[in-house]
């Protein structure tokens, strides 16, 4: 009689437990609208102040419209290819900036290869993880270093070593190609940076089995350790029918972890119409809709926000666009003026996003409630579910669509376990626990 007794009551904690579960978990991710951020290509602002705003256009639309979301550049890279971004001009730029400040000290004309050198940087902002020499990357270092030994400056020259070794902690200098003091210069700046341990950084990426690139330098397929001592590195993860995915990490200490979402490849050619109408005309014509709604149906999105960065003087301007499949809305473009401080950016793009409201007719959209504080705010996960193309196998990290968890059968009969077990407290945690968070950007800072 006890024994009936309990089961009775733990079934009606259970029940209470799964009463008082936030709806955007009771509902799982069935129901949620799926968005797809699609960036256009930009050649003028840095990746790094892409990822931010990306990263913070796909937060906010999470926590303003519930809503699974897929952004980064790796996307836009998707549909667009290097089309309008300038990467190889920019990657053609930097080496042979490199080139021509190499020989400029080689001809002993210092001020020119500091000048020529710096120039390289600006190009290796954008181009970094597409270089494939790693020699390029020591070779700016270094001669930059010389130069400002040349000029007395010994504490640049020493960072620029730094850097130079964090590229590659084998680099010697040969005492028959340069003066001994050059030479001690160079090994004490090499201490200085190997007496710390590299950071082990795990490169996992979705789906796994992909190539690495840190560097310019092949380490191996996903999951892969990366051992990276402190300074500007430059992270490249390819797979064959997937967008290649990069990273710049900035002068700093690496971070423990990045993690990867590839997209695949858009199967058509670049939409180059779209791009050039996307910001730029008040009204879509019937061709432009119809690659919108292939786009759409590409990335099985309910919606496509277009998103485009250029930069005005010092000022970033974001323009923005929204396509909803059904009901078929495309909004007209908006531009905004992020300005020039970044630390500023998240706090516009949120109210950038929250003009979107058209997303709030999405069919089967549930505007997350800011009063819940799980609503918009529970750690997610991004999806990706391509047209199927005979490739499903290979794309196991798929999660599809089905009926809300807590509905299923397999829920119930591990639910029944634990009733009848009489215990309802490890279930509870167990449904506590969030899910693992994949994003197509890693902030390191953050």
């Amino acid at each position: 009689m006890e024994a009936v007794l309990r089961a009775k009551i733990l079934g009606i904690l259970l029940v209470l437990v799964l009463a008082l579960l936030p709806s955007s978990w009771a509902r799982g991710g069935g129901e949620k609208a799926f968005i797809t951020v699609l960036p256009l290509p930009s050649k003028d602002v840095p990746p790094s102040i892409q990822d931010q705003v990306l990263a913070a256009i796909a937060r906010q639309l999470r926590k303003q419209y519930g809503t699974r979301v897929l952004s980064g550049r790796a996307v836009g890279r998707a549909v667009w290819g290097t089309f309008g971004s300038g990467l190889e001009e920019a990657g053609m730029r930097f080496t042979s900036r490199v080139s021509e400040g190499k020989q400029a000290y080689q001809q002993l004309q210092v001020d020119k290869t500091l000048k020529i050198m710096n120039a390289a940087v600006r190009y290796q902002q954008f181009c970094g993880p597409e270089i494939r020499d790693p020699a390029i990357f020591t070779d700016l270092h270094v001669f930059a270093g010389l130069a400002h030994l040349a000029q007395g400056g010994q504490d640049k020259a020493m960072a620029e070593f730094r850097q130079a070794v964090s590229h590659d902690p084998g680099l010697v200098l040969s005492g028959k190609r340069f003066p001994p003091d050059v030479v001690d210069t160079f090994a004490r700046a090499k201490r200085q940076l190997l007496s710390g341990q590299p950071t082990q950084v795990s490169i996992v990426s979705r789906p796994a089995g992909a190539e690495v690139y840190v560097d310019g330098r092949s380490q191996g397929t996903t999951p892969v350790a990366a051992p990276l001592y402190p300074g500007r590195h430059f992270i490249r993860v390819e797979l064959e029918g997937y967008s290649p995915w990069t990273l710049s990490l900035p002068d700093d200490f690496p971070p423990r972890e990045i993690k990867a979402l590839l997209v695949p490849l858009w199967t058509g050619d670049p939409p180059e119409d779209l791009l050039a109408k996307a910001i730029a005309v008040e009204e879509f014509d019937e061709p432009e809709l119809a690659q919108l709604r292939l786009l759409a149906g590409f990335f099985r999105a309910n919606a496509l926000v277009l998103a485009s960065l250029s930069q005005d003087g010092r000022n970033t301007h974001l323009g923005i666009r929204l396509f909803v499949v059904e009901p078929e809305i495309a909004t007209r473009a908006r531009l905004f003026n992020l300005g020039s401080d970044p630390g500023g950016y998240d706090r516009k793009v949120r109210g950038v996003v929250g003009t979107l409201k058209d997303l709030q007719r999405v069919r089967g959209l549930k505007v997350a409630d800011s009063s819940d504080p799980f609503g918009g705010n529970m750690p997610d996960k991004d999806v990706f579910r391509p047209r199927d193309d005979g490739r499903e196998k290979e794309r196991k990290w798929i999660r599809n669509s089905g009926p809300a968890w807590y509905e299923s059968w397999w829920f119930w009969t591990i639910v029944g376990g634990v009733v009848v077990a009489g215990g309802v407290t490890g279930l509870t945690i167990w449904l506590m626990q969030p899910e693992e968070s994949w994003t197509l950007i890693i902030q390191p800072s953050q």
